[in-house]
């Protein structure tokens, strides 16, 4: 059990499996189980299942940093997704492929600014896309998770440059800001490596539509649900 827990809850970190979205989170538990550790609290397959793996109240080793404890600070949650693809590398049966998996082009897109238009992000132009119905239930859980523990968000350009910063961003001064700022994040805010998740047109729409300004997981709402006891 978390020390302090649920005090000790800040974050919210949203990754992604790396894994087939076809084989559903079983695969990425298996995968887990061969490590001998967790790694997440929650999985969501492309059907919007919502899997638990780990009790909210245990620390999941998932976004393991030096010098930092987001993994007790954090709730994580993974999309089970393939990630990125070879760079538009189709192949003659017109599929894309991130090395010997391939994708037909109606299960990938393209990464997107936060205004939808297409932009590479990290080098890469496309990725497995994300269901509508995962996203839906990622969705679902942030919201749960943010009321329970009083985290707020607000999906405006700032915080789409949190959760998407570009490589080389991530430094000392930006790790303290996110350590000390509650919020929800992904696994790119904190390690500069990673492309997990990634902003996947059909999550940076539905995200603007439900955690706009003045929603009540905007904490500067006068109906706000993510206020702490000593902010009401």
């Amino acid at each position: 059990t978390r020390r302090a827990f649920p005090g000790c809850i800040k974050h919210i970190f949203l990754h992604h499996s790396a894994t087939e979205m076809d084989k559903g989170t079983e695969n990425m538990i298996h995968i887990f189980n061969s490590r001998g550790i967790a790694s997440s609290h929650k999985g969501i397959d492309g059907l919007g299942n919502i899997e638990t793996i780990l009790e909210d109240k245990f620390r999941a080793n998932c976004q393991a940093v030096d010098g930092y404890m987001f993994n007790t600070s954090g709730m994580s949650v993974e999309l089970i997704a393939l990630g990125y693809m070879d760079n538009n590398n189709k192949r003659s049966d017109g599929k894309y492929y991130q090395g010997n998996y391939g994708l037909p082009p109606e299960k990938t897109a393209l990464a997107v600014d936060f205004n939808g238009n297409a932009k590479p992000y990290k080098g890469y132009d496309r990725f497995a896309a994300y269901t509508q119905k995962q996203v839906d239930a990622t969705v679902v859980l942030i919201k749960a998770w943010a009321e329970k523990f009083k985290i707020p968000f607000v999906f405006n350009q700032a915080q789409f440059d949190l959760m998407f910063p570009p490589k080389g961003k991530i430094n000392s001064t930006w790790l303290k800001n996110i350590s000390t700022t509650r919020g929800v994040f992904t696994h790119n805010s904190v390690v500069d490596g990673k492309v997990d998740i990634y902003p996947d047109p059909l999550l940076v729409k539905t995200f603007k539509t439900e955690f706009p300004p003045g929603s009540k997981y905007d904490p500067t709402s006068q109906n706000s649900v993510v206020k702490s006891d000593w902010e009401l």
